[in-house]
């Protein structure tokens, strides 16, 4: 199994909607993976929502396995207003055959080192305290992430956690990032 991370472009915009939504057959009627996605590709046209939703930036990629030429995952990254010495970790998920491969590792780190390279100083991710989620839970543990906070959430029945990491310049990359294709940040 060969895995590359590329980013989400409009060639694959799709069927990247079509794999996160297997992923996370349950989402936010209002922000949800395919405005998610289509905003990171069309700022202007989704402007009004993501300044509801105070994102300044965002950017997506992809896991493709090679061998298939399919995309088995993907995960982001996004700045939110008020907070510029913090990138945030959206939208990670693995399709079923993949997990525990590493494929959701080398997503998470890609974004641990592209948010090191952005200038980020700390990286966070919000997910929910449900049993799907503790291997991922242990991954981000296993990367350096703390729990910082837990919440109480009625609307969902779970509790929702908080996670961070502190980025240092003299932290080794975990995945390095070879061949990343400039993204412009402003639009």
């Amino acid at each position: 199994m060969n895995i590359k991370i590329i980013s989400l472009d409009k060639t694959f915009l799709e069927e990247a909607i079509a794999v996160l939504n297997k992923i996370f057959p349950k989402q936010d009627e209002e922000e949800n993976v395919d405005i998610c996605f289509r905003a990171s590709l069309n700022y202007k046209k989704y402007s009004s929502i993501l300044k509801k939703w105070n994102i300044l930036k965002l950017e997506y990629f992809l896991a493709i396995d090679s061998d298939t030429n399919k995309i088995v995952g993907s995960s982001g990254i996004y700045e939110i207003g008020g907070d510029s010495d913090s990138a945030w970790i959206g939208w990670t998920g693995v399709i079923s055959d993949y997990r525990k491969k590493g494929v959701g590792k080398k997503l998470v780190s890609y974004s641990i080192d592209l948010a090191k390279q952005r200038s980020y100083k700390k990286i966070k991710l919000h997910t929910v305290d449900i049993e799907s989620q503790k291997n991922a839970h242990k991954l981000y543990e296993s990367l350096g992430f703390k729990l910082i906070k837990r919440e109480k959430e009625r609307e969902i029945g779970h509790d929702r956690l908080y996670y961070e990491l502190n980025l240092s310049k003299d932290m080794k990359n975990i995945y390095i990032i070879e061949h990343l294709e400039p993204k412009l940040w402003e639009w």
